[in-house]
């Protein structure tokens, strides 16, 4: 039948039609013009959605697109399948029928259809995903280097805090503790004795020849010094080389000494009686706990002196010991203290030792022509000049 007589029919049976979107049929033999109808327009829909799909697949974005948000229409209603009537009863409009599990299994994933005359229906596919971060999503990623770098800065505060505190607060609030313990020197340091028994120093001749005293000392140390020391003073007194002494006569002079132990160092005065009534000595150091020498230098140390003040404080010294005023106009007197202020100096004394805790030195007194020379004694320390220093019983 072609359109012509379609149009002929359509106009003749005004009461009899049925609404198919815009196609109208005749309701005369509606077996045969409904089905196709209904078939054609089906196959319509599925293909408009079927090359949609294809075109979408094919403009995918290889990156993230931004695609616009679709208006929501109202769905396009599922065609159903007109039943047959008797062409002596009117045809009735067909009535929407629930979607089947098939019409679900193709339009549930897609969205809705713009049934809009004129306009294309837009497809998205099923298996497309939306690249556009939502609001909370772009909130969570914004919030993710913040609190790294908080984190991060609480920990470098921390880090700093514990140092600043441990350099400068903690150390000053823990009380120093000074260390009581008393340290037994006994253990640490031994006394080189050559004999327990004995002193440190003992007389190793001690004899009066009618009242003349003769003590002759004798360093109880295990040391190569100690035993030059006791060689030196068996020599001095068996042979009778003593200065000063007539050597036929060596027992009516009297011979002493006088030893002093200052922490380590044992210092030995030896002195002895000279023709003219002078006395001369020799004075020995020695470190009681290595055997070695003690020089003037470990001396000095131990009493805090510095070696370039030691000329300056034994001339100072001297003159409060012997003020000048005291010699009145003796012009020769006042000649020999000027020599003793020149003698007073490191490089020319005989010796030094300690004795609690004062430093004496031993040098050669000038005294005016024909009463000779003759050695003293200066305590440094308080200032105290001694003549003729030997001690005898």
């Amino acid at each position: 039948m072609d359109n012509n007589e379609l149009n002929n029919n359509i106009n003749t049976n005004t009461g009899d039609q049925i609404m198919m979107g815009n196609n109208m049929a005749p309701n005369t033999n509606t077996n045969q013009t409904a089905q196709p109808n209904s078939i054609n327009m089906n196959q319509g829909i599925n293909t408009a959605i079927q090359n949609n799909l294809n075109n979408a697949q094919m403009q995918q974005p290889t990156q993230t697109q931004v695609v616009p948000p679709v208006q929501p229409v109202s769905p396009v209603q599922p065609v159903q399948q007109v039943q047959p009537v008797s062409p002596t009863q009117p045809v009735q409009q067909a009535q929407p029928v629930q979607p089947t599990d098939t019409t679900d299994s193709i339009f549930s994933d897609m969205q809705p259809l713009v049934n809009t005359p004129g306009e294309p229906i837009n497809v998205t596919t099923p298996t497309q995903e939306s690249t556009i971060p939502t609001q909370s999503e772009q909130k969570k990623k914004g919030k993710g280097p913040i609190i790294i770098i908080i984190l991060l800065l609480l920990i470098l505060l921390g880090v700093g805090g514990y140092f600043a505190y441990d350099k400068f607060i903690a150390k000053k609030e823990l009380p120093v503790v000074e260390d009581t313990t008393e340290v037994d020197e006994s253990t640490e340091k031994k006394v080189l004795y050559k004999d327990e028994s004995k002193d440190i120093v003992y007389a190793l001749i001690d004899e009066k020849h009618e009242g003349v005293i003769r003590r002759i000392p004798y360093i109880n140390i295990e040391s190569k010094y100690a035993d030059e020391i006791n060689k030196e003073l068996d020599e001095l007194t068996t042979n009778n080389n003593l200065e000063g002494q007539v050597k036929e006569h060596y027992l009516e002079y009297a011979v002493d000494y006088q030893y002093y132990v200052t922490d380590e160092i044992v210092s030995v005065k030896f002195s002895w009686e000279t023709e003219n009534s002078m006395t001369h000595s020799k004075i020995y150091n020695i470190n009681q706990y290595t055997g070695e020498k003690a020089t003037n230098s470990d001396i000095l140390k131990k009493l805090n002196i510095e070696e370039n003040d030691l000329d300056e404080k034994m001339v100072e010294s001297y003159k409060i010991a012997r003020p000048i005023e005291s010699l009145g106009d003796d012009a020769v007197q006042k000649e020999c203290y000027q020599k003793d202020i020149d003698l007073l100096s490191k490089s020319t004394i005989k010796g030094m030792y300690i004795n609690n805790g004062e430093l004496y030195v031993l040098f050669d007194m000038s005294y005016p022509a024909g009463a000779g020379e003759g050695e003293a004694i200066l305590n440094v320390s308080s200032s105290i000049l001694i003549k003729n220093p030997v001690t005898f019983e």
